[in-house]
């Protein structure tokens, strides 16, 4: 299978705005060619070209990079042999989609209804959505849903009422607490995990909303590239 690919970096997962999903990966970040809306999350745009999904697997196991991360409409099929050629795959988009079990969405959702439509597959792929006003969250929306947000009005009237909220206007720390007792689970600083628990407090066992995988390491090459610069291309 063929993709329009237009860039493709290493960065880490958390610089993407995934904060649940395969914690503190580095990842293959392709961009493919789409019209994307304008919106804090960056997405990249431009005309690409054809590549491989071969090539584009070949390429993360070369930088030991355990996710693939798509900005764009990947088709299903796409995410569904990504997934049996043992990678994570997460879908940044502003259109529900579905795609097989395992998988994520960070949904830029523009309507309600695009957020309902993708909450229908809760149990199965994770979900992320990037909130700019608290109106695109429909009633009985799950607790534990990841929010992201760049407005410390939507942050505010948030907090209270979903266990993970976060807010980019400042990214300096954005902690993951336990919604049981408070502990810190999770700490990002300039979006990078610099620590974390695992999937369950170590003070009080409650089971956070994370989605986890057995993921190759990066060489300590990649990991210092990272240090030093938000994302590298390779593609």
């Amino acid at each position: 299978m063929e993709l329009k690919v237009v860039a493709a970096q290493l960065t880490y997962i958390e610089r993407l705005y995934l904060y649940h999903y395969a914690p503190g990966a580095v990842v293959l970040w392709v961009s493919l060619e789409w019209e994307p809306p304008e919106s804090p999350l960056g997405f990249l745009f431009g005309e690409g070209r054809p590549v491989r999904l071969e090539d584009l697997f070949k390429r993360a196991k070369r930088y030991g990079a355990g996710v693939l991360v798509f900005d764009g409409p990947l088709p299903f099929e796409a995410a569904e042999e990504a997934l049996a050629n043992g990678f994570a795959v997460a879908v940044r988009h502003d259109s529900p989609l579905k795609l097989p079990e395992g998988a994520s969405v960070l949904l830029h959702g523009s309507e309600r209804s695009a957020v309902e439509e993708q909450l229908r597959l809760y149990d199965s792929v994770h979900l992320e959505v990037y909130v700019p006003e608290p109106s695109l969250l429909p009633e009985g929306a799950p607790e534990d849903l990841p929010i992201h947000t760049f407005s410390w009005k939507v942050y505010a009237r948030l907090k209270d009422k979903f266990h993970y909220v976060y807010n980019h206007v400042q990214p300096l720390r954005e902690d993951t607490k336990c919604p049981k007792c408070g502990t810190p689970n999770a700490v990002r600083e300039m979006g990078t995990l610099i620590g974390w628990d695992g999937p369950r407090c170590r003070r009080c066992g409650f089971k956070l909303h994370y989605h986890t995988f057995d993921l190759p390491e990066a060489p300590s090459s990649v990991r210092e590239w990272l240090s030093w610069r938000p994302s590298v291309p390779v593609l």
